[in-house]
């Protein structure tokens, strides 16, 4: 049993996907000829990064210049194309019903970010903001500063200031359109933990930022000054 558990997933190699031999010493190449290829690659500014498919860990040899969203295989690559075809749907719609597009000053984007004193208002992850108002792509999804809008545009929210809230990237990519109570249901009937974790905090103790309508049962924001937590 302690043996089977100590069994890692086989390693790819990320000039061509083939398993590589786990006798041998190798981690990124299959064979000494792959290995002198990507090594050629990589001098050339070639980088290795993970595929872009939710779940999937395996390396791809991207292009210099490029980083994000690679694919390991045709059918990957295929759910990518899907996954950015919808968010411009999503935006599409989202847009139409704000009546404008959903962008934000320089000034908005620190004011919000300062709503909760550099955190994300779901997860309390930290957030990093630049001068410009933007994280910059190095950083990594759950400390790339993002305003979410608390009630969805598409779900009649509006497009103001009174319904942003900061969130990190990976948060507000979670919940798509969400609303807050049925985000929640939705990791919880899937077997997850919440993401939302200081929303259901708030729920528990009946003190903090967060309440639920006695009439309609949604959750809703009743103390925005609680959203910084000191």
């Amino acid at each position: 049993m302690a043996k089977n558990a100590s069994i890692r997933a086989p390693r790819r190699c990320a000039l061509c996907q083939a398993h590589i031999d786990p006798k041998t010493r190798r981690v990124r190449w299959c064979s000494a000829e792959h290995a002198a290829i990507g090594r050629r690659l990589l001098a050339r500014g070639f980088h290795v990064e993970t595929c872009g498919k939710r779940g999937c860990t395996r390396p791809v040899l991207a292009e210099p210049g490029v980083r994000f969203r690679h694919a390991c295989s045709d059918s990957h690559l295929d759910w990518l194309i899907a996954e950015a075809e919808r968010a411009a749907a999503n935006r599409e719609v989202r847009d139409a019903q704000a009546g404008e597009t959903a962008t934000w000053t320089t000034a908005e984007r620190h004011t919000v970010w300062a709503m909760t004193d550099g955190a994300c208002a779901w997860c309390d992850s930290p957030l990093v903001i630049r001068a410009d108002g933007f994280s910059g792509r190095d950083v990594p999804a759950s400390a790339t500063f993002t305003v979410d809008h608390l009630v969805p545009l598409d779900r009649g929210g509006d497009h103001a200031p009174a319904n942003w809230l900061p969130a990190c990237r990976s948060c507000n990519s979670a919940r798509r359109n969400l609303l807050i109570g049925e985000w929640i249901e939705r990791d919880q009937a899937a077997g997850r933990e919440p993401r939302a974790q200081l929303v259901l905090a708030d729920l528990a103790s009946g003190t903090g930022a967060w309440a639920r309508d006695p009439e309609t049962s949604e959750i809703r924001l009743v103390d925005r000054a609680a959203l910084l937590r000191g």
